[in-house]
């Protein structure tokens, strides 16, 4: 998935939302479900749709499934989706494995573990939010399955090194690794009190800007607890700001982090994420 850009509108890949702390509205249609080459074939929708980040209509942000997505349903994944049309917010997903109900879906596919786990990996992807859902048919909804922290970081005019990593921690609340899921509710259980599941980041070679923000979206799980960004460049400078109490973070929201001024306060040498 990429990131778009219309004149001087920023637009931004997503999963499900994109007001700070509120839902998008959008339509409820469905694609109709056609045959499978080989296996299931199953028609999927979101409440809000996803990947694709349209235009702020005041109350939220349209979103669509876009080509390339995946979904996992009772562990098998689907084929990619391709040719979708403009504005889809329901999909058939195919499957070369033959499926039987009840039906468990995530999306991303690749954090399904198990009938009753699934695994939020300590590098996370910008704007990934999982989904999940539940059904005894062959036509799903899926639901925002963690919350999201939106972080904008600026130059301060004098380091304009490239962005290197996003980093998120807790000092008591499980943010990666291995989870118990409810499919039905979309509900998480943490599994581990271990300090390095109580990260989560994001890593890439983000050009920095004075006037126009660098603009990220982490995934997080749903809970209250206070959180620590931290912010590094390529050269190994980093700042970190931290809130001044717990926050709530519900699933299905993103929480905006005050704006990042990046003048850097220390210098971490080995910024590798295994």
């Amino acid at each position: 998935m990429k990131k778009m850009k219309s004149g001087s509108m920023r637009k931004t890949v997503v999963l499900l939302i994109a007001a700070a702390t509120s839902l998008c509205s959008c339509s409820r249609e469905m694609v109709q479900e056609v045959p499978a080459r080989a296996g299931t074939s199953l028609t999927i929708s979101v409440p809000v749709s996803k990947t694709v980040l349209g235009e702020d209509t005041g109350s939220g942000h349209q979103l669509y499934w876009a080509d390339g997505d995946r979904v996992a349903v009772n562990g098998a994944v689907s084929d990619a989706l391709s040719g979708v049309p403009a504005a889809a917010t329901g999909a058939t997903f195919a499957f070369q494995d033959v499926l039987s109900a009840p039906y468990s879906a995530v999306y991303p596919s690749d954090i399904w573990k198990s009938a009753t786990q699934v695994l939020l990996p300590l590098k996370a992807s910008d704007a990934i939010i999982p989904l999940c859902g539940a059904s005894a048919s062959g036509q799903l909804t899926l639901a925002a399955l963690t919350s999201a922290v939106r972080v904008k970081v600026k130059s301060d005019g004098n380091h304009a090194h490239n962005i290197r990593r996003i980093e998120i921690t807790s000092a008591d609340t499980q943010l990666s690794g291995v989870f118990d899921i409810d499919f039905a509710a979309a509900t998480l259980a943490a599994t581990s009190s271990a300090g390095e599941d109580k990260r989560v980041c994001i890593e890439g070679d983000w050009p920095l800007s004075v006037t126009d923000p660098l603009d990220l979206v982490i995934p997080v799980p749903a809970g209250t607890y206070g959180i620590t960004v931290k912010v590094l460049d390529v050269q190994g400078h980093f700042l970190t700001r931290e809130t001044t109490s717990p926050k709530t973070f519900s699933a299905g929201t993103i929480k905006a982090f005050p704006e990042i001024l990046f003048t850097p306060t220390g210098t971490q040498f080995d910024i590798t994420i295994d």
